[in-house]
């Protein structure tokens, strides 16, 4: 089995829509060991919050613990509360309680996200899970969000909860529409269905009186229809007959509402209850029980949980089949009858034959502790019965009584019960082990570790069980639990894990000598155990010791050498060519790519901190090779590696080749990377990104609060740069808090700082005023743009009163066209880099022979786009030009440096990528906001001619008697920006629906 194809594009991605619609493949493709580890590796990745809540949205558990559950419970951890909220939803959609006890610290937290507790309601809903339903009524007020409301009103409607607070939220939300023209809250419905169902005798009474207040018809019939129900079940005042037709009217009900319940006290129901009981008949059984169950109450279950007929143990000896399984669907946690029979072991084939949910959920340690009934069976002597026979069963037991003791653990039960009930626990472990012949049975053996580290990873264990689960267990060649302690167990020793690692890869280097794993498989394997040490010791801040690393790095340098002792075997003709190549194809792979040492180098510059100077170069040249040639997403973490370096050439790889790049997430985690950084280059880009449109507010104002103040002069002077632009007031804020700041650093003279902006305010004022004329939307320009306008603009007033003297006003025009370069690249670039580094354009243009060279089928071409209509009216159009970009964009390749030389160059491969219509298949490749060809082709034009006039006045200068020549180059130069301004909206517009249109059903 080959290496996930979906996580090979994956990584290779470079758009957050690409990546969320491979993350969905991926979580849809079929259970095998490539694909968990390939789930684990994403979340090693250091992944995009959208990039989590997909996986936690998409997300399916299986019947029994798996590397699902461990996710689940990884994400459950997550700051982000949609990541949370959608990880309750997996478990929701999969009708899953076992994990449950791990969300209901929820409810006790400081801060409560609405988001949170709203899944958490629906999950108690949709699962009748009655453990946690309660915890909801004494969080709700009247001022929470209409969806909350519903739902907690809807989640404690469907389990029978009665609560005070709730009960007054929904009064008060009613009666605040007395006055009100419309139903502003919605969850208006969900109260008055509430408060019909669990409202007092008294409480309905008032409710009345509002009614008779409320003006909103909608609102009138609700109620109304609501006392009609109740007004079926009150013809005796409550008393026990009522409550006899209040339960047989719910039981000829598809749906019961279950109106008036509040109405009766606990006796009377009951006492109802029973006279319906003693009359019911066998064929009628299924209906009362569904009935019963829904309804949630306490007592009314337990009369018919103890009934001599129709009880818990009427069904359990005569195995009732349906009535078993509603029982099990409604699972009432607080009814003894129930819960002494399925934590009875005579009934495991009763409730446990079909689905193991029960053990995981209601078993509890004591249930283990011993042999309890010494004449009969018992859990552990089942457990040790059916090693042989059933494996499968024994396992199940021993995962329900690995949640017994977490469970136990979170509600603080006995410390010796604990420790007793963990060496109970590594006893089985150690006795399923035993039963195994690990030669005939690799499949069940790799079976039982996930199962068992699907049980316990994210869940609440100490570090000596860990430890010893650890030696007992060691993960198996085939796992994804590296990458799963390291992100979810803090306590796990990573020099265990370290000698674990050389084990296991000794292990797949047979297999790889073999041929029984492939290389891309053992790459994976490899990888992913660095990746797990890496991302421990950063999640966790564990120092791994200098001795642990060293040896490390000398066994990723022995697994480099057995790779490519085995790859030149594979192919010896090729050899001297995998030697000497540095080109890459399409996809970004590059034959002297080396993912083993690169990773390696990543886990030694982050985590070492003796490196020698050499070992230092050595690591700079290689991340800077991978900064070409690594796949994308894995560019995060060399991108960390290269900051931590922090040298000139480190500190340019990152800002020339991450920065500027059409993937805004990779932009912002970049950002995030280099706020640390005490280079100046590193300090000037990052002010530099406040003047930038496709930065987040939020990330701006991170960077205004957060720069390191080691260079305050250089830092002081972009400040001032961005003081006199017009942005957000929010921001304007941050930035003159920041001057302030940095300002006291390096001891400025704050009685001159005032007069100096005075008077520089004023002049810019004037000149932004002129600029703001030409361009409504120049707040969207950015620093460097608006700098050189200002520049062309201010020497264009100062000539006005030079008269005609002998001074060259060529520098006007220059600047003008230098901020229309700037517009276009700003705008345009991450986008045609993205065309050209994915090669979309280049393999139609080899098509028409400019990879190889054919000139006759070049000029064809060349000739159709020079006789288009308009361009063919632009004088001395750049032929030329086009042949020497279309020829660098063909032979290009994926790492290489490449850059559009100018305005020009992008109107010129707008020409070529950008038509609506192309004989050539050249169209929509870029797709721009024009009506028509004929308007692009104007544009196109527009540029052309503005960079060839531009070229002669500077070649040849420009005096004040050629003004009528410098105002129309303006004009032209404007026109031009204020369309890339209206172009740029539309590429962002358009990037925005296409990730959000990949972001939908992600949320409850």
């Amino acid at each position: 089995m080959q290496k996930s194809l979906v996580f090979e594009k994956f990584v290779a991605a470079e758009t957050d829509s690409e990546r969320l619609k491979l993350v969905q493949s991926l979580m849809n493709e079929a259970p095998s060991w490539q694909k968990n580890l390939s789930m684990w590796q994403i979340l090693s990745l250091l992944p995009t919050r959208l990039e989590k809540s997909r996986m936690a949205h998409n997300m399916r558990m299986s019947r029994r613990p798996s590397s699902e559950w461990a996710m689940v419970s990884h994400l459950l951890t997550d700051s982000d509360q949609d990541i949370i909220g959608n990880a309750i939803n997996s478990m929701t959609f999969s009708k899953q309680r076992a994990l449950g006890h791990r969300t209901v610290h929820f409810f006790a937290a400081s801060e409560r996200p609405q988001r949170v507790l709203y899944c958490l309601a629906r999950f108690c809903e949709e699962t009748n899970d009655h453990r946690y339903a309660h915890f909801l009524a004494p969080f709700l007020t009247h001022d929470l969000s209409d969806a909350f409301l519903a739902r907690s009103f809807n989640a404690m409607f469907r389990l029978g909860v009665k609560h005070e607070v709730a009960l007054k939220v929904a009064s008060e939300l009613i009666a605040s529409h007395i006055d009100a023209t419309n139903m502003d809250r919605k969850a208006a419905v969900a109260a008055i269905v509430y408060l019909c169902f669990a409202g007092s005798a008294q409480d309905i009474e008032t409710l009345k009186k509002v009614r008779d207040r409320v003006t909103i018809p909608e609102l009138r019939r609700l109620l109304n229809w609501g006392f009609s129900d109740i007004f079926l079940v009150c013809k005796n005042n409550f008393n026990a007959q009522d409550a006899r037709i209040f339960f047989e009217r719910a039981m000829n009900e598809a749906e019961p509402n279950f109106s008036g319940y509040g109405c009766f006290t606990d006796s009377i129901l009951v006492e109802g209850f029973k006279l319906l009981l003693n009359e019911i008949k066998i064929e009628n059984l299924e209906s009362l029980t569904r009935t019963v169950l829904a309804l949630g109450h306490g007592a009314c279950i337990d009369e018919l949980s103890i009934h001599k007929s129709f009880g818990i143990d009427a069904c359990t000896s005569t195995k009732m089949k349906t009535i078993l399984a509603l029982w099990r669907q409604y699972m009432p946690v607080h009814c003894h009858s129930f819960e002494n029979s399925v934590r009875n072991p005579e009934f495991l084939s009763v409730w446990h034959a079909e689905d193991p949910e029960i053990l995981f959920t209601m078993l509890k340690i004591e249930d283990f502790s011993g042999d309890t009934k010494p004449k009969k069976m018992s859990w552990q002597s089942i457990f040790e019965s059916s090693l042989k026979d059933n494996f499968n069963l024994s396992v199940d037991l021993l995962c329900a009584q690995c949640f017994a003791l977490e469970r136990a653990q979170i509600e603080n039960i006995n410390s010796i019960l604990i420790e007793n009930a963990t060496l109970s626990i590594l006893k089985n472990v150690s006795t399923c082990l035993g039963s195994l012949n690990l030669k005939n049975s690799p499949e069940i053996y790799h079976d039982f570790v996930d199962r068992m580290y699907g049980t316990v990873v994210g869940g609440i264990y100490s570090s000596h069980f860990y430890r010893e689960l650890f030696i007992l267990a060691p993960f198996s060649d085939t796992s994804w639990a590296f990458n799963a302690f390291a992100l979810c167990a803090p306590d796990i020793e990573y020099s265990l894990m370290q000698k674990a690692i050389a084990q296991e890869i000794l292990h797949i280097q047979n297999g790889l000598k073999t041929g029984a794993l492939a290389m891309s498989d053992f790459i994976q394997e490899v990888i992913s155990r660095l990746q797990a040490i890496l991302v421990g010791a950063e999640r966790f801040n564990v120092k791994v010791s200098s001795e642990t690393l060293t040896s490390m790095n000398a066994l990723c340098r022995s697994i480099q050498g057995i790779l490519e002792a085995v790859e030149q075997s594979a192919v010896p003709e090729e050899s001297d060519v995998v030697e000497d190549s540095e080109s890459a194809d399409w996809s970004g792979h590059v034959s002297v790519d080396k993912p083993v040492l690169r990773w390696n180098t990543i886990v030694q510059v982050c985590l070492r901190t003796d490196l020698t100077t050499e070992e230092i170069l050595e690591a700079e040249t290689l991340l800077r090779e991978a900064m070409r040639v690594a796949p994308h997403v894995e560019k995060r973490w060399v991108i960390r590696a290269l900051v931590r370096i922090g040298s000139d050439d480190a500190i340019k790889a990152v800002l020339y080749q991450a920065l500027q790049h059409v993937d805004l997430e990779f932009v912002a985690h970049t950002v995030r990377e280099l706020l640390p950084s005490r280079h100046p280059r590193a300090q000037q880009a990052l002010i530099r990104c406040v003047g930038r449109n496709t930065i987040s507010d939020e990330l701006k104002l991170l960077i205004l609060d957060d720069i390191s103040l080691d260079n305050p002069a250089e830092i002081l002077q972009e400040l001032r740069t961005l003081e006199i632009l017009r942005l957000p007031q929010h921001i304007d804020d941050a930035i003159r808090d920041a001057v302030g700041r940095v300002a006291a650093v390096i001891d400025v003279d704050s009685s001159q700082a005032p007069q100096s902006e005075v008077s520089t305010k004023v002049t810019s004022n004037d000149v932004d005023h002129i600029i703001k004329k030409l361009i409504p939307d120049s707040d969207l320009l950015s620093v460097d743009t608006r700098s050189a306008l200002r520049t062309a603009e201010m020497i264009m007033i100062q000539s006005r009163d030079w008269g005609a003297e002998a001074v060259d006003l060529s520098p006007i025009v220059n600047m003008h066209c230098k901020a229309v370069e700037l517009t276009m690249r700003e705008t345009f670039e991450a986008y045609t880099d993205a065309i050209i580094r994915k090669g979309i354009l280049a393999r139609k243009l080899d098509v028409l022979g400019y990879a190889r060279p054919i000139p006759e089928k070049m000029q064809i071409f060349e000739d159709y786009l020079a006789s288009l209509p308009i361009i063919k009216s632009i004088p001395y159009f750049s032929k030329f030009k086009l042949r020497k970009m279309l020829r660098a964009i063909c032979l290009y390749r994926p790492g290489k440096r490449f850059t559009l030389d100018g305005p020009k160059a992008f109107a010129l491969l707008f020409l070529v990528a950008s038509r609506k219509q192309c004989t050539f298949g050249l169209d929509r490749i870029l797709e721009l906001d024009f009506a028509t060809d004929l308007e692009l082709f104007e544009f196109i034009k527009l540029v052309h001619s503005l960079q060839d006039s531009r070229n002669r006045a500077v070649h040849e200068g420009l005096t004040w008697d050629a003004k009528d020549e410098i105002e129309g180059m303006r004009s032209q130069a404007y026109k031009i920006i204020e369309t890339c301004v209206k172009l740029g909206r539309f590429l962002q517009r358009q990037n925005y629906i296409l990730q959000n249109s990949n972001s939908i059903g992600m949320g409850a």
